[in-house]
C-alpha cells in the first residue's frame, strides 16, 4: 500500500506572491522555500524536491505545513535562529566598558580583550574583539577617542 502523494496547489495570486518572494527575498532559505512551493504546484514530487534542495523529506513537509498554516509569513526565518552574539552594540554596559577601555588602551587589542573577559566572564578571541571594535568605530562611538589620542601624541 503506497502513501498518498502530497502537492501544493496554488492560486494565481499565491503564485505571484511566491515568485516575488523567490526573486526579492532577503534570505536564501526563504527564497528556496518559495521556489519549492512553486515547483510543487508545477507537479514535482516531494522526493524530487528533496533532491533538488538537498534537504530531508520531513523538511519539505514542514515547509508545506508552514505555508498552509501561515501563508508567506510561515516561510520566513523565525527570529532567534543562529548563534547569539557575545558582545552587543545594543547592550549599553558593553558599549560603555568598551569606550572606557578604548580610551585607556586604544592600541592594545590583547589588553582590551583581557579586560572584557574579566569584566563580563566571557571567552573572546582577538578577532572577535577586533570585529566589535570595527563595528563601534564605524558607528562613530569609539572613533572620537582614537582621534583625540592620535592628536595628543
Amino acid at each position: 500500500m503506497s502513501r498518498k502523494k502530497r502537492f501544493i496547489s496554488l492560486t494565481n495570486s499565491e503564485i505571484s506572491t511566491l515568485e516575488e518572494g523567490r526573486k526579492n527575498g532577503n534570505q536564501y532559505q526563504f527564497r528556496d522555500r518559495c521556489q519549492c512551493l512553486l515547483l510543487s504546484d508545477q507537479g514535482q514530487t516531494t522526493n524530487q524536491l528533496k533532491d533538488i534542495f538537498k534537504v530531508n523529506l520531513r523538511t519539505i513537509y514542514s515547509w508545506f505545513d508552514r505555508w498552509e498554516l501561515n501563508g508567506i509569513a510561515g516561510l520566513m526565518n523565525r527570529s532567534g535562529q543562529g548563534r547569539k552574539v557575545k558582545l552587543s552594540l545594543d547592550n549599553e554596559q558593553h558599549v560603555k566598558v568598551l569606550n572606557d577601555l578604548v580610551d585607556d588602551y586604544y592600541h592594545d587589542v590583547e589588553r582590551i580583550r583581557d579586560e572584557l573577559e574579566n569584566k563580563f566572564d566571557l571567552s573572546l578571541s582577538k578577532d572577535t574583539v577586533k570585529r566589535y571594535l570595527k563595528k563601534i568605530t564605524f558607528d562613530g562611538v569609539a572613533f572620537d577617542a582614537v582621534q583625540k589620542k592620535d592628536k595628543i601624541q
